[in-house]
């Protein structure tokens, strides 16, 4: 995929708040990850995310099947890289 969908990690992103994320697919990569609905997504790869677009750019050098390192925050604290 040309700058895949955040879907194919199994989450989708709010409309109009662009790196918090809206829910997260049960079973897809990003559940296994730990990721939960209301995270924000602050990093993927060494990509700062503030659109689904910088998320794709993100994606789009990872291969099929691949690994990303995500850094969230939650309630306004960074977690550990997932």
């Amino acid at each position: 995929f040309l700058y895949p969908l955040p879907e194919n990690i199994g989450i989708t992103l709010e409309v109009d708040d662009n790196n918090k994320i809206r829910s997260v697919r049960p079973d897809s990569p990003a559940a296994k990850a730990g990721v939960r609905p209301g995270d924000r997504l602050l990093r993927a790869a060494d990509t700062d995310i503030y659109t689904t677009t910088d998320l794709q750019w993100a994606l789009n050098p990872v291969s099929e099947p691949g690994k990303i390192t995500l850094q969230l925050s939650r309630a306004g604290k960074k977690l550990p890289l997932v």
